[in-house]
């Protein structure tokens, strides 16, 4: 019976751990909603699971070791426009990923990739 207690003691832990320390950046300064429409969220049906940036306006580039090891571990898609995870933004689906030929899985040499996106996302500005 112990045993459960803590085990159980365990999995609540962790899971209010995890909420405590992934909703803020300590001493982060919030900036306006819309001012980072270019940084980008990848997700699986689980939610985010890596960060990006749109460098152009149907390209993010992003870590080669986001893709994950195989079709099922990688991001179905891609959210802009949004600073709380858990809310819907702009959302598109990756159309095609292309890594590095030479990126390395087990020394994360030449991490890099590129995701053409579905659609364009409108940015506005320049």
């Amino acid at each position: 019976m112990q045993v459960l207690h803590k085990l159980l003691l365990l999995h609540v832990l962790t899971y209010l751990g995890r909420n405590a320390l992934g909703a803020k950046i300590i001493n982060g300064v919030k900036v306006q909603e819309d001012s980072m429409l270019f940084m980008a969220s990848l997700q699986t049906t689980d939610g985010h699971m890596c960060g990006g940036s749109l460098i152009r306006d149907n390209f993010v580039l992003t870590a080669a070791h986001c893709d994950g090891d195989d079709d099922d571990d990688g991001p179905v898609r891609v959210v802009f426009g949004t600073h709380d995870l858990r809310k819907t933004g702009t959302v598109r689906h990756i159309e095609q990923r292309c890594k590095h030929p030479d990126y390395q899985n087990d020394t994360l040499e030449n991490d890099i990739m590129l995701l053409k996106l579905s659609e364009s996302v409108p940015v506005g500005g320049t």
